[in-house]
């Protein structure tokens, strides 16, 4: 063998170790931006209905601010008729007939769940039961479109919204 085909198959030899010892790094990807943090399991209704329809708008524009207010407002509507319907089963209609019974649902929640170790991605849930988070209010601001509107805001009330549904409504 040459001095120059030794030299040539070497180096090709070199190149081959070098793709096994260096592999490529593919790029990490990025982790889905999910509403309500999961896919929820409800009980078959209304409060499942809405669920399903707030999350298939969210997905159709998850980057659209518009479709983010209508999202961010559908959070509220959704504990909203979660509050009618809860109140209506355990036959307190006259909670189900407040004005704003999801203030009421909110406070319950909190105090039965305070003890409860809930598991979301944020430690939103957590503030929140603590009452370090105006969970209420920020409801109250999107649903009048009176605050700026932040996807991971969006994202975060969602994550809360979806622990409250599945205490009461999980299948």
């Amino acid at each position: 063998m040459k001095i120059k085909e030794l030299v040539e198959e070497i180096s090709i030899n070199k190149k081959q170790a070098e793709k096994f010892t260096n592999p490529r790094k593919t790029p990490a990807t990025k982790k889905k931006e999910i509403l309500f943090g999961r896919i929820l399991e409800l009980e078959e209704g209304p409060i499942n209905d809405l669920y399903l329809a707030i999350d298939k708008i969210y997905k159709k524009g998850r980057d659209d601010e518009n479709i983010l207010l209508i999202v961010g407002m559908s959070l509220r509507l959704i504990l909203d008729v979660a509050a009618r319907v809860y109140y209506n089963k355990q036959g307190d209609i006259t909670s189900a007939k407040e004005e704003k019974p999801y203030q009421s649902f909110i406070k319950l929640f909190q105090k039965e769940c305070v003890n409860i170790k809930i598991v979301n991605y944020l430690s939103i849930t957590s503030d929140f039961l603590n009452k370090n988070f105006e969970f209420e209010a920020l409801l109250g601001k999107y649903a009048h479109g009176n605050t700026e509107i932040r996807k991971q805001d969006i994202l975060g009330m969602s994550y809360v919204v979806a622990d409250i549904l599945e205490v009461y409504f999980k299948k």
